[in-house]
């Protein structure tokens, strides 16, 4: 069974061949194997997945079940539509230059119990919550447990912990007698089975999370976001201005070729001026659209 997206993303339509990008992936997919019957259905998925990675449609397709022709093999993988979530919705337009740390970010993780994204600039904006949410919402099927997204700056962590649980869980209910530190060890021990991951967003000082830490070397996988990595000595992806070619397509994509093609020059100044930081485009763009106002 193979799905046209992921939870949290949309198929995206081919209007000039008037299909959706999936179906036409299947098609020539299948196209390729029409030479024998059954065809390798695995390898077509494969094939499908594959072409989606270099299409950049902001769509994976992802199955989570097959068995071969027979019957006698099956394999299944995590409905990622049932995996319980709270992650937060991408603000993003469109996300670029950051493919590469996504992938040394799914690297850390394997390797680690505890990852963390910090800002090189120690100025913010730089996007490091945006790519906690992509990685989350991409790798979402590699994590069965549960992807629990905790904001330090919010309701008491433990709060937030014993709430997801209680919410998304079945039999589910840490006793009251319990002090919070009780409840979260409740949480450590009765969590939905599988590997989880979760993300501590916008973190301020190691103080504030220390306490909420799962064991080390458990099924919970930690992602941390921080402008200041201070107190925190793990490993570390720190972030910093996108390159020149990334911003400008951002810039682009913010408020349209025809506009920036027209003041390729000043466009590309104007990337300069704001660091290529992803936060200072936005803020340009935003001004921008302003009725009346021109690029420079």
């Amino acid at each position: 069974m193979l799905l046209a997206t992921r939870e949290g993303e949309t198929a995206k339509v081919n209007a000039a061949e008037k299909t959706g990008y999936f179906s036409q992936a299947v098609h020539e997919a299948l196209a390729q194997v029409t030479e024998s019957f059954p065809p390798d259905m695995v390898a077509v998925a494969e094939q499908v997945k594959q072409r989606f990675q270099s299409l950049d449609k902001r769509q994976l397709p992802t199955y989570f079940y097959y068995r071969s022709w027979d019957g006698d093999q099956e394999k299944y993988h995590y409905n990622p539509f049932d995996i319980r979530h709270n992650i937060q919705q991408s603000n993003a337009i469109k996300f670029v230059g950051r493919d590469e740390k996504l992938a040394q970010l799914h690297q850390l993780l394997k390797e680690n119990d505890v990852v963390v994204i910090s800002d090189v600039t120690g100025l913010g904006g730089v996007g490091k919550t945006e790519l906690a949410i992509q990685y989350s919402w991409q790798y979402l099927e590699d994590y069965p447990g549960g992807c629990c997204w905790l904001n330090p700056q919010g309701t008491e962590l433990g709060t937030q912990l014993v709430e997801f649980g209680m919410v998304n869980f079945p039999n589910f209910y840490p006793p009251q007698e319990l002090s919070m530190n009780g409840k979260v060890g409740y949480c450590w021990r009765n969590w939905q089975a599988g590997k989880v991951l979760l993300v501590f967003d916008d973190v301020k000082d190691w103080k504030q999370i220390k306490d909420y830490l799962p064991a080390k070397g458990s099924r919970f996988k930690v992602l941390i976001t921080t402008r200041q990595n201070t107190g925190l000595t793990y490993p570390s992806l720190p972030l910093g201005e996108l390159s020149a070619d990334a911003a400008l397509e951002l810039l682009t994509q913010l408020l349209g070729r025809d506009r920036v093609e027209g003041e390729l020059e000043f466009a590309q100044k104007l990337c300069q001026f704001v660091g290529y930081i992803p936060i200072g485009l936005y803020q340009v763009a935003a001004y921008s659209r302003e009725p009346g106002r021109v690029l420079c």
